[in-house]
């Protein structure tokens, strides 16, 4: 996701330059080096509250 989202935001701020390449892998990486670990821990809390939400809903 930090892939297509890094993408996306880079083009709305950049529209396509000559190194636009560049600069999106390196938003990627920068991107990448956060949405990873708030993954890890995050997910747990999400997974609970939608499993929570789901069967509230029953």
């Amino acid at each position: 996701m930090s892939f297509i989202m890094s993408f996306i935001i880079s083009y709305i701020n950049l529209s396509f330059v000559e190194n636009f390449v560049s600069l999106w892998l390196e938003a990627f990486v920068k991107a990448f080096i956060f949405a990873f670990p708030i993954i890890f821990l995050v997910g747990g809390v999400v997974r609970k509250l939608t499993s929570k939400i789901i069967k509230e809903e029953k």
